[in-house]
């Protein structure tokens, strides 16, 4: 079997992972310095070159499509999409929401509320259980409260931790310490996403609000 290359940049903290038959060969994860920028190819170089490895024994590319920061999600798909047209090989998209929610699901056995900074005072909202049940994006007490009405008993990940704990005092609600997408997860889970491989020239694009509609 060939390398999988899964790429999360939705956040300040990126990650990166290079996998063979279901075991991580290489983990990176850093955060992201305020004005920095960050050279995928040349860290990917450098993943290879430690593992003495070929780019062309990567055989698929899982990316964090967001949502998340606008710029650095752009940046991770625009890498993914660039990498995959050049190797010939598919690229798999994968909700930050789904790389936050998932796991924790498994764990907790109860729903996850994922939330995630947007711009404007706005953010991007997701229920996850064993997938992501539903998406909106809006002003975060108006829209979380109404997310979560029929919900008695959930988790939640992401930003706003304690502020939405505000909202509802007579729900059992709880914190969990996972602030942002990590590509771990796929170490072992990707073969579950493999039926959306994309390729040229229909590659994946970042998610944002207009986009949440064609989710379902």
């Amino acid at each position: 079997m060939g390398l999988e290359l899964s790429i999360s940049t939705s956040s300040k903290n990126f990650s990166l992972t290079i996998v063979e038959e279901k075991k991580s060969l290489l983990y990176y994860s850093f955060v992201l310095k305020p004005r920095g920028r960050t050279d995928l190819t040349s860290m990917l170089k450098e993943a290879l070159n430690q593992l003495d490895r070929k780019a062309s024994e990567i055989e698929c590319i899982f990316v964090d499509i967001g949502p998340g920061g606008m710029s650095t999600v752009r940046t991770g798909v625009a890498f993914a999409n660039s990498l995959s047209y050049s190797l010939k090989i598919p690229v798999i998209p994968i909700l930050s929401v789904e790389l936050m929610g998932l796991e924790l699901h498994r764990k907790l056995q109860k729903p996850i509320l994922c939330v995630v900074n947007s711009n404007r005072d706005t953010s991007y909202l997701a229920i996850v259980e064993d997938r992501v049940l539903k998406m909106v994006h809006g002003p975060l007490e108006a829209t979380v409260v109404e997310l979560c009405k029929d919900l008695d008993d959930f988790a939640i990940a992401g930003h706003h931790l304690d502020e939405v704990e505000t909202f509802f005092p007579n729900k059992k609600l709880e914190k969990t310490e996972v602030g942002h997408a990590e590509v771990e997860f796929l170490i072992t889970e990707g073969d579950a996403f493999k039926t959306r491989k994309c390729s040229f020239p229909h590659l994946p694009t970042p998610i944002n609000e207009n986009a949440l509609d064609l989710l379902g």
